[in-house]
């Protein structure tokens, strides 16, 4: 499929879903580490100055499909001996975590999708500004464009084009690169609303109604859809190949870094966060033994899948803002959203230094 119209446009311009949240956050697995009086492994200097023993970070992640994302992250070794108490908070998708986070259950969600973050700051009852915003991005990063979203439909159906899902069922997950590639492949193949039938679902009841039957289509990250591929159950119509960039961001909830020490915890995190994406690099076969046994799938579908895991860390500057705002342009215009923020105001740049050093 040619990536026309919308999707070019997006390539040259580079949920929080007003829910309620809650006091008490449902399903928080929490495991701790240990917090040594010493500092190893610890890159600043200004952080090894500050005693941090008395400090806890509590750091949120989603395991959506698996737990291999945390699990690799864990094997690099680089959040081993934390000169603070680092807790793991695991939840089953993206809104969980954020209500965590503004109910204070948890201080920072490492890397998650930027496009959630916007789905949260558009929802907003009120709108945010500088001094009421939540939470703030400080680190971001870019999934490489053979990760991105694709579009397969069964092997046997018929479909050659996304042209031919008019009248047809087709599932993706709110609120990521997934619907937006869905937004942006429709409207170029001349699809209007209401022309197929969308059912939004997490990534694991995607994939079972598209093996059951129930949907026609799915649109997924592109290792969602290997073992598919692998089996002959799916094919792809219409991959993103870079038009929807995948990006990820780092955020902290807002208050945590008005204190000196835990401004130093998470700017230890954010270091160690790299190191661990750099580990990945290098240790491949690692990863993929630990991704086969998580996700269940052969050795060849985890050595395809983790060759697509390692991102390019990316500077919080002009560039990058305008980049995610294009993406939060397209959701608004295609009523997506209700409204279109600017997303920049959540950035903190205090902790870039990264320039474009790439880790993927």
């Amino acid at each position: 499929m040619s990536r026309s119209g919308t999707a070019k446009r997006l390539r040259r311009r580079g949920v929080w879903v007003a829910a309620a949240v809650t006091a008490v956050v449902v399903g928080l697995a929490v495991a701790a580490s240990p917090a040594p009086a010493a500092t190893p492994g610890a890159d600043d200097n200004k952080t090894k100055k500050l005693d941090l023993s008395d400090v806890t970070l509590k750091v949120g992640y989603s395991a959506v499909r698996d737990n291999s994302t945390q699990d690799v992250r864990l094997a690099s070794g680089a959040f081993d001996h934390t000169p603070y108490d680092l807790k793991w908070a695991l939840f089953n998708g993206s809104t969980q975590s954020l209500e965590a986070l503004n109910a204070g259950a948890i201080d920072l969600i490492p890397d998650g999708m930027a496009l959630n973050i916007v789905l949260a700051q558009a929802g907003a009852k009120d709108p945010w500004t500088r001094g009421t915003v939540p939470f703030a991005i400080i680190g971001a990063s870019e999934a490489p464009p053979v990760s991105g979203a694709a579009i397969a439909v069964r092997a046997n159906s018929g479909v050659k084009t996304v042209k031919d899902l008019k009248g047809k069922k087709v599932t993706y997950v709110r609120g990521g690169v997934s619907q937006l590639w869905w937004t942006i492949a429709a409207k170029d193949a001349g699809l209007k609303k209401g022309d197929a039938e969308v059912v939004e679902l997490a990534v694991a009841d995607g994939r079972a109604a598209f093996q059951s039957g129930a949907v026609d289509a799915i649109v997924a990250q592109h290792r969602t859809l290997i073992p598919l591929e692998s089996t002959g159950e799916a094919k792809i119509i219409a991959k993103s190949n870079g038009a929807v960039p995948e990006y990820r961001v780092t955020i902290v909830r807002s208050g945590v870094l008005d204190d000196k020490k835990r401004a130093a915890a998470v700017e230890d995190f954010l270091q160690r966060m790299n190191r661990s994406k750099r580990w990945l690099l290098a240790h491949q076969k690692e990863a993929a033994a630990i991704y086969e046994k998580d996700a269940s799938v052969t050795p060849e579908d985890a050595k395809a899948a983790v060759a697509e895991f390692p991102t390019t860390v990316l500077p919080l500057d002009d560039q990058f803002a305008k980049k995610l705002q294009t993406e939060a342009n397209v959701f608004f215009t295609d009523g997506v959203t209700t409204s279109n923020p600017k997303v920049s105001i959540l950035f903190d740049r205090r902790y870039d230094a990264t320039g474009r050093a790439s880790t993927g």
